[in-house]
């Protein structure tokens, strides 16, 4: 694991706790948009491999961290 993995990791989750604590604790879902979006810029998993040469977990977790986002913004804008 490199160095650069590792800090993307930490992005990756702490945006993702504060997307979650706006999401379900503070039941703000503009600022749970912004969190879980952000999320997603610190790819927690191996940015060298390409999308089809990732494992079928690592994509999987991807997807349903994008259709939660999506989901969110859905919810946002019908709130």
């Amino acid at each position: 694991m490199t160095y650069i993995n590792s800090y993307n990791k930490l992005i990756y989750g702490g945006f993702l706790l504060l997307g979650l604590y706006f999401l379900l604790f503070k039941k703000d879902s503009g600022e749970a948009v912004i969190y879980l979006g952000i999320a997603l810029i610190g790819d927690p998993f191996d940015q060298e491999k390409s999308w089809s040469a990732r494992p079928l977990y690592q994509r999987i977790w991807l997807i349903l961290h994008l259709v939660l986002l999506f989901a969110t913004i859905v919810y946002s804008l019908i709130q």
